[in-house]
């Protein structure tokens, strides 16, 4: 049988064949060399399989309260920004149940920099009625630790709220590799 070690790297071989070993088990081998030789590196084929999680992912979060679907929550935005090249504000608006509402992307920035608009985020949370939000952003660094403006922009985001009953359950960041809650860091 050829291996794509023969033609390919065998490190990434080895990647590819590991993971699908635990779904598909004997079938790995000949799998990892068909998927590699169609998208040529195990980054391709994971950012693939991560794409094709996110629906699955939302649809978990639609099942439960989010506040109470902790590591689905970290899966679905891992999955959903580990591969964003620039910073970008995403905000996860709640019912007053805790159950989601919508997911926007509420603005892009740079790779190490993203403004946050608190107008834009009550505005809109107003709009579709919701009581709770959730903020989460990328640091494509992969540095996990926020920023001062992170901090102050979460601030100030949670003062806008609190006059409008809207409250700020958490600031999440991720990484390539994680995701840091801001609260679970006390630093909410």
């Amino acid at each position: 049988m050829k291996r794509w070690a023969d033609v390919g790297d065998a490190d990434e071989y080895a990647v590819v064949e590991d993971v699908l070993r635990t779904l598909v088990g004997d079938a790995a081998p000949h799998l990892a060399i068909e998927l590699l030789e169609e998208h040529q590196s195990a980054g391709a084929i994971l950012k693939r399989v991560s794409e094709a999680l996110r629906p699955a992912l939302r649809r978990e979060l639609d099942r439960a309260p989010v506040i109470s679907s902790g590591q689905t929550l970290s899966d679905y935005l891992l999955h959903s920004m580990m591969r964003l090249d620039v910073e970008e504000v995403r905000v996860l608006y709640l019912n007053a149940v805790n159950r989601l509402l919508a997911d926007e992307a509420m603005g892009r920035g740079t790779v190490d920099a993203v403004t946050i608009y608190p107008r834009e985020v009550i505005k809109r949370a107003l709009e579709l009625g919701a009581t709770a939000i959730i903020l989460a952003h990328n640091h494509p660094s992969g540095d996990p630790n926020p920023s001062e403006g992170d901090l102050e922009a979460t601030r100030r985001l949670i003062r806008a709220g609190r006059e409008l009953k809207i409250a700020v359950h958490d600031h999440i960041i991720v990484t390539s590799a994680s995701c840091i809650s801001m609260r679970a860091e006390g630093l909410l």
